[in-house]
């Protein structure tokens, strides 16, 4: 069976060396230490021996590559010839070098399963191999410690023009975490990635609309419980965002079994949270309602806000957004729900520390960062119910 990338990216080091066959006489070989290299076999014609030549490893090789190399060697082979420089030698094909070990590219491959390893959540993942992605495609050929400011600007300044500001800032950032990882291991000796934010167009801090004023947020809060322009899912969605101000991925992958009813709380796993570790949301009141509300109708279903149209997935990213713009509230983003709690909470004196762990707000410092996940549980509690009903009292008007 031919070989796909795919496959290829699947296939696990064994204990020994392995093979797969693509067909033709090319071969992906698997070392113990997980190097991926394209081989051909083919026999002499001279001697009728059997010959292997290396095509290069993967994947500064590609699949592609491989295969257009194969199939000009096997023409040299039906006219008698030795693809080989030498004859009774088999050596590596001249125009394909070996792949430098300190390329960009094998840097962010070292550094994606140093975070795999670590334990990073998948939703981190996810985004870790996109902007790797794009770094590997404008600058993995290239040695690491021959990267300078410009190459970097180069790579960030059309993300930068096309809009995406904070896309742009986070890629030059993620590029100087590679640097910072390659200067651990010794394969480089300076992060010029840091030096590269200074020419960048400053990303605005704050930019998600949120509804602060009490009076507009009852207003928002009973045009979502009043519309007939959305499905109950959603409507719930909004609701239980507004009392609980989740992030999106964390509410619309909320599941039943994650609620314990007896206890009145939601314990998200840390594979939906931003940092990766489990997060305790207690639920006030007026959440329990809603939960208990669109439990006839999706209580069967895995998750508490399946799909509409499949029962078996969830929402979809942008739902909250365009139900939003439909009751004309523009102005607030469903992010937007953890601004107003912070600001108006903030306001109202309550503990900065509640605040800032219930919003899974996780300190850089390594103790900090360790904390379990019921720190000032209790404390939240208190907070959390106190904010379900003034938020109920904003939408009695």
């Amino acid at each position: 069976m031919r070989l796909t990338d795919s496959k290829i990216k699947a296939a696990k080091p064994a204990p020994r060396t392995f093979r797969l066959s693509d067909g033709g006489g090319l071969y992906l070989e698997i070392t113990p230490s997980g190097t991926k290299t394209f081989r051909f076999r083919y026999y002499r014609p001279d001697d009728g021996k059997r010959g292997w030549m290396n095509f290069g490893l993967y994947p500064g090789t590609k699949l592609t590559e491989a295969r257009d190399q194969r199939d000009v060697c096997r023409v040299k082979v039906r006219h008698g010839e030795d693809p080989a420089a030498q004859r009774g030698k088999p050596q590596k094909v001249a125009a394909v070098p070996l792949i430098d070990p300190d390329t960009m590219g094998k840097i962010c491959e070292a550094y994606l399963a140093y975070r795999r390893q670590d334990g990073a959540a998948a939703r981190t993942l996810s985004k870790l191999e996109r902007q790797l992605g794009v770094i590997t495609e404008g600058l993995g050929s290239k040695n690491i410690r021959e990267i300078g400011g410009p190459d970097i600007l180069g790579l960030v300044r059309p993300i930068e023009k096309s809009g995406q500001v904070g896309g742009a800032h986070e890629l030059r950032s993620r590029c100087s975490q590679l640097f910072r990882f390659a200067i651990a291991e010794g394969r480089a000796k300076e992060d010029p990635a840091k030096a590269v934010a200074f020419a960048m167009t400053r990303r605005k801090r704050g930019s998600h609309g949120a509804i602060t004023d009490p009076a507009r947020f009852g207003e928002m809060l009973r045009a979502i419980r009043e519309t007939d322009r959305s499905n109950p899912q959603i409507k719930a969605g909004l609701l239980l965002s507004a009392y609980l101000f989740p992030r999106s991925a964390e509410i619309r992958g909320m599941k039943w079994d994650e609620i314990d009813w007896d206890a009145g709380l939601w314990e998200v796993p840390g594979t939906r949270m931003k940092m990766g570790r489990t997060h305790v949301i207690p639920l006030s009141a007026p959440a329990i309602a809603v939960l208990k509300g669109i439990r006839p109708l999706t209580g069967k279903c895995a998750f508490v806000l399946p799909s509409p149209r499949d029962p078996n997935r969830i929402l979809h990213d942008g739902t909250f957004k365009y139900v939003l713009k439909k009751l004309d509230f523009n102005e607030h983003t469903h992010h937007g729900f953890r601004t107003t709690f912070s600001t108006n909470m903030n306001e109202m004196g309550w503990n900065r520390d509640w605040i800032e762990k219930q919003l899974a707000h996780e300190s850089g410092e390594g103790v900090r960062a360790a904390y379990n996940k019921a720190e000032y549980l209790p404390d939240r509690v208190k907070m959390m119910h106190a904010y379900g009903k003034w938020l109920s009292e904003l939408e009695g008007g």
